[in-house]
């Protein structure tokens, strides 16, 4: 039975948390190019804030590129933490 969990760990760890992390990289592109293509993004951006300025395209991206990376990497390393953990039962998920 022990053997059983360590290769379900595993095929977890090197098959669906990098299926998991394209999925989530094709979802922030998918978002990343409505945001540029709509030309009310920074005006959006701005009321949803209160910020005093518009976003300029340059920020839209910079945005878009480093908090998308930032967001998608730890969301990955989070959930291999968080497996590991699971795995060798120092949290538990269910009592």
């Amino acid at each position: 039975m022990n053997q059983f969990i360590d290769l379900v760990f595993k095929i977890l760890i090197f098959l669906f948390f990098p299926l998991m992390f394209l999925l989530l990289f094709i979802m922030f592109s998918i978002s990343g190019y409505i945001a540029i293509k709509d030309p009310f993004t920074g005006v959006n951006i701005r009321v949803m804030l209160n910020l005093k300025y518009t976003l300029t395209k340059n920020q839209i991206y910079y945005l878009i590129i480093f908090g998308g990376s930032f967001f998608l990497f730890l969301n990955h390393y989070l959930t291999i933490i968080i497996s590991i953990l699971v795995y060798k039962k120092k949290i538990y998920i269910i009592n």
